[in-house]
């Protein structure tokens, strides 16, 4: 029930978000508790014009610049085979091992804090890609199937809201 109340609250905080201007580190925040995580990232990156913004929760303002500028130069591989609208581990995709002898890793997200993570590719298109992650420290435990069904269960609205964003921005 507690799980069920987290996803409800992250769900109205992701609708306030487009409509408030700083509503976006409380939504995430909400999302980060929803997939008991400690961190959560909202990436969208512009492809043709090459800007890219991040937002965060739980993350210091110097690292989430950090992390959104070496993000916004390429993501792994592994990044490219969730299939937009799926809220996945990691770990699916690569080993612990491998995952902590990564350039991405070190450079950046160990900057943000984090090691385990639920990826939700919410827009890819030739034109633009929008990212969610919520994220765990090293030694946290990477996440349950409970943590990622809560996190599949906001993609959606959040990939509403990620085109509501996009309408509100041109206007």
């Amino acid at each position: 029930m507690e799980r069920s109340r987290a996803v409800l609250a992250a769900v109205q905080r992701i609708y306030d978000a487009v409509l408030e201007p700083d509503g976006w580190s409380v939504a995430l925040d909400s999302l980060a508790a929803a997939g008991a995580g400690r961190v959560s990232l909202f990436f969208d990156a512009d492809i043709a014009s090459g800007r890219a913004s991040i937002d965060g929760a739980g993350v210091a303002p110097g690292a989430l610049a950090r992390f959104g500028a070496i993000a916004g130069r390429g993501l792994p591989d592994w990044v490219d085979a969730i299939p937009t609208g799926a809220a996945l581990p990691q770990t699916a995709f690569v080993a612990d091992r491998e995952f902590e002898r990564s350039d991405f890793y070190r450079e950046a997200v160990s900057v943000v804090g984090g090691f385990y993570a639920i990826v939700a590719p919410i827009v890819r298109s030739p034109a633009r890609r929008v990212y969610v992650t919520v994220g765990r420290d090293f030694g946290g435990g990477d996440f349950s199937g409970d943590d990622v069904a809560a996190i599949q269960a906001v993609v959606p609205h959040l990939a509403t809201a990620a085109r509501l964003r996009r309408h509100m921005d041109a206007a």
